[in-house]
């Protein structure tokens, strides 16, 4: 009966919270509340498409054409050129008054209700807060739309948010068990069994130079906003030619000739790689990026895999401890 009535209370001062924010920041420039969000989002980061600014306020692609076309009537926002086709949504001058007058009548609404409670009060009620939004978080798992009519600088001034990354997240237990296991089910799953005796130090060398790469590349495309799209993996396919086609002269003609006929082959394993760099950014835009990256580290047990399943290859004991240890990982990175 105690819950009962304490989740009642909660629903009820949440939907009055609600309300007041919403009538505060609506009022301000006689906008919606999605305009309201908008202004407040692209307050904080200019230059969104269309669609990024839809995904981050909540709303359908027409509908948020239509909420810019509002918001450009009233010389609050225009569009521009941008990357690609779709153009970037930016606020003018008036548009960034506007978005600082809803933040402040958002922010005046908000602390005459704290009013009513004093400091050790309001200290509990933060403690109480961050728990909270810290598991809401877990369900919406989209910290642009959680936090789509906050002020960010308000809450991470000598603080760290709770929610998602405005501030920046951190891995949970289990996250952080499952990368401890990841580290050696990948040395594990590598091991041949054999050695390459006085060779060995060059071809250590050469995958750790390749280890640093593919790590540059992940870390490289992790930091690359939501509202760049896919363009962060197209400049690196564009990258990856370019560096590659000096190299050619270097082979001799005979051996480019006898290639020829794998260009196919290489063609279809390039898209393929470009769709699992593309899975890559989208997973980093919707997880820790380190989980992301630990994840994607573990694509040397697929071809392990195939060899077992396809080729009929027979396993090590340490690989197989190797696989093991590599689907905990996966299960524990999954479930945090």
């Amino acid at each position: 009966m105690h819950e009962s009535r304490t989740a009642n209370l909660l629903g009820a001062a949440a939907l009055a919270v609600s309300d007041l924010v919403l009538t505060s920041v609506t009022r301000a420039r006689q906008v919606s509340p999605s305009g309201a969000a908008a202004l407040v989002v692209l307050s904080a980061t200019p230059n969104l498409s269309v669609t990024e600014l839809r995904r981050r306020v909540g709303l359908t692609q027409s509908a948020a054409v239509r909420m810019v076309e509002s918001l450009e009537a009233k010389n609050l926002a225009q569009r521009k050129h941008g990357a690609g086709r779709e153009k970037a949504v930016a606020l003018t001058s008036e548009g960034q008054r506007a978005a600082r007058a809803a933040l402040g009548a958002r922010g005046d609404g908000l602390a005459s209700l704290l009013e009513t409670l004093d400091d050790d009060e309001r200290q509990a009620l933060a403690g109480v807060l961050d728990k909270l939004l810290a598991r809401i978080y877990q369900d919406v798992r989209d910290s642009e739309l959680l936090c789509r009519l906050c002020d960010r600088r308000a809450c991470t001034t000598d603080a760290v948010c709770p929610v998602g990354n405005a501030l920046g997240e951190r891995p949970s237990t289990l996250s952080w068990l499952g990368i401890a296991i990841a580290v050696p089910a990948l040395w594990l799953v590598a091991h041949t069994g054999t050695h390459a005796g006085p060779a060995l130090p060059a071809v250590a060398l050469d995958g750790l130079i390749a280890g640093i790469g593919i790590a540059v590349q992940y870390i490289s495309l992790a930091q690359a906003g939501s509202g760049a799209g896919l363009w962060p993996v197209a400049a690196g396919r564009v990258a990856a030619i370019l560096t590659i086609v000096p190299l050619l002269s270097t082979v001799g003609r005979a051996h480019t000739r006898r290639s020829l006929h794998t260009v196919p082959a290489a063609a279809v394993t390039g898209a393929a790689a470009a769709l699992a760099l593309i899975a890559y950014l989208l997973a980093t835009r919707e997880q820790l990026a380190v989980v992301a990256v630990v994840l994607s580290s573990l694509y040397p047990v697929v071809p392990v895999l195939l060899g077992v399943t396809v080729l009929r290859e027979r396993l090590i004991p340490k690989q197989s401890v190797g696989l093991l240890a590599a689907a905990s990982a996966v299960a524990l990175l999954a479930t945090s």
